[in-house]
């Protein structure tokens, strides 16, 4: 495996029209890997900016992407949740090529770092019971499972 130096900051820190079209590409790319009963069903950019972006609840400042330089390789978003001091973590995902780097764990450990300090004090996600990877990142960063 390269070494690579990888970057990660806050959505904030990188947002532009550029910025979101990339991610856009990158979610596409990568949700078709996460485990699903069926495959997923693509969405334009618009429907994408509509759905996340534009969410009043999406948290840019706690949202982590990772970048290779100018490449955007992975990320991390969350949203408020309905209960006081929770919030939501919908998806962390890491391109292929850069997985097993421990990337997607940094990304998750900063955004619920980064969370603390805004205050609040859980942060809940929602995994598919055969994405072993990210169950085996969840245990190791303190998640707790919960029955359905």
């Amino acid at each position: 495996m390269d070494r690579v130096d990888v970057d990660l900051q806050p959505f904030a820190e990188v947002d532009s029209t550029e910025f979101r079209h990339k991610w856009h590409e990158l979610f596409e790319v990568l949700r078709k890997y996460v485990p699903r009963l069926e495959p997923p069903t693509p969405f334009s950019y618009e429907q994408f900016e509509e759905m996340f972006v534009v969410d009043p609840d999406f948290l840019w400042d706690i949202s982590q992407v990772a970048r290779d330089k100018e490449k955007l390789i992975g990320f991390t978003y969350l949203y408020r949740s309905d209960v006081e001091a929770e919030l939501f973590q919908a998806q962390t995902a890491v391109h292929r090529d850069y997985r097993g780097r421990g990337i997607a764990k940094a990304l998750k450990a900063r955004s619920a770092k980064r969370a603390i300090e805004a205050g609040y004090r859980t942060v809940r996600a929602d995994n598919d019971t055969r994405n072993a990877p990210m169950l085996a990142i969840n245990a190791r960063l303190g998640y707790k499972g919960s029955p359905e």
